[in-house]
């Protein structure tokens, strides 16, 4: 989909970021549905079966598709990517590590980090962390299909890349300053939309020439 790029890669995050949306909704029910004990004993184990079954049905997907033509001519490589890659490429890794550690300290952030910090510091019941994480989550997913589809057309590819950088750097601290002062479920919603948008912009730079 050359010239329909960012919805491309709007419907491709939505996709990623509806597994996590799809894993807290899971532990929100089975927390729902069992204590502790029973969740100790036997119940850890639905997820990894439902686990199991998404692999099996990907697998069968993916055993039906053919690879496109630029995958193939991927094939075609040096003897040594690596040395080829970091040769005539220098500047474009480098990007590459910067942007994507960017992303991952958001990630890591927002939905590995926050949860504990939450439990742990600010004190708030399980109950309540489990029932924000499919929202907060479901607000991702909703972003990235929106702004796949409202951004489709934009062509200034370094411009919007530091608007969504900017966009989160003010997000952050706002987020926190809510999450800290009673306002913990708007604040997790505003940092989930914040590394939703980048979670869009910043695979979507990596695939695109640094000057469209």
């Amino acid at each position: 989909m050359p010239k329909k790029r960012i919805l491309a890669f709007g419907v491709t995050m939505t996709g990623v970021f509806s597994g996590y949306l799809f894993a807290a909704a899971i532990n929100y029910i089975l927390t729902r549905c069992f204590d502790n004990i029973q969740l100790n004993d036997f119940a850890w184990r639905i997820p990894f079966a439902l686990g199991g079954l998404v692999c099996f049905i990907s697998y069968k997907i993916r055993k039906s598709l053919r690879e496109t033509k630029v995958f193939q001519e991927i094939m075609n490589k040096p003897k040594l990517p690596l040395v080829y890659l970091l040769k005539n490429y220098t500047p474009q890794v480098g990007a590459g590590v910067i942007f994507s550690a960017t992303q991952q300290v958001f990630s890591i952030l927002a939905i590995i980090y926050m949860p504990t910090y939450l439990r742990s510091i600010l004190q708030l019941s399980q109950d309540s962390i489990n029932s924000m994480l499919p929202v907060a989550l479901a607000v991702s997913v909703m972003t990235i299909a929106a702004s796949g589809v409202v951004l489709r057309n934009l062509v200034n590819l370094p411009r919007l890349m530091m608007v969504s950088l900017l966009v989160n750097l003010l997000i952050v601290p706002l987020a926190y300053y809510l999450i800290v002062n009673q306002y913990s479920f708007s604040g997790y919603i505003l940092l989930m939309f914040g590394h939703a948008f980048i979670g869009l912009m910043i695979p979507f730079i990596f695939n695109n020439p640094v000057s469209g």
